[in-house]
């Protein structure tokens, strides 16, 4: 059995909904819940076509402090506005929309994120190896806390 594990969100939360929302108008929780239809609607239609997809929560965000985040923040091309308390909310908004479309399409869904952050919310450093990918040991947590066999390919 082979499963394609979509990750989406990690940049729409750091970037892309503030700046939406700053552009347009429209409600912060307007553009989550739009993000999170659009990606499941995707999947949605890929799983139709018998591809074995689960979508993983989304990252949980970073403390993104220090010298070199400062350096590498001074080389993005793109505005960097959210504060780390705004990422956070937007992550676990996005999650919950994730979750409730993909029950409603019967995309399963790969939800390890309490594992992911410690007590204060903030994703775990040994989980990441730059300020926004995780690395292998989460593969590692998926996979001590989600069964693949659970969830069999169905057409919607």
């Amino acid at each position: 059995d082979k499963h394609i594990i979509f990750v989406f969100g990690e940049v729409d939360v750091r970037i892309h909904i503030k700046f939406q929302h700053m552009q347009s108008g429209i409600p912060v929780k307007t553009l989550i819940k739009n993000t999170a239809k659009r990606y499941t609607d995707y999947v949605a239609q890929l799983r139709h076509e018998g591809f074995d997809i689960h979508v993983f929560n989304v990252v949980p965000t970073g403390d993104f402090k220090g010298k070199q985040f400062e350096n590498w923040k001074k080389k993005l091309t793109y505005p960097f506005q959210t504060s780390f308390k705004e990422r956070q909310l937007y992550t676990l908004m996005l999650n919950t929309e994730l979750n409730s479309f993909c029950k409603t399409k019967h995309i399963p869904f790969i939800d390890v994120y309490d594992h992911l952050v410690d007590a204060r919310g903030i994703r775990k450093k040994e989980l990441v190896y730059d300020f926004s990918h995780i690395n292998s040991k989460t593969a590692d947590i998926v996979m001590e806390n989600y069964c693949f066999s659970n969830f069999l390919k169905r057409a919607i």
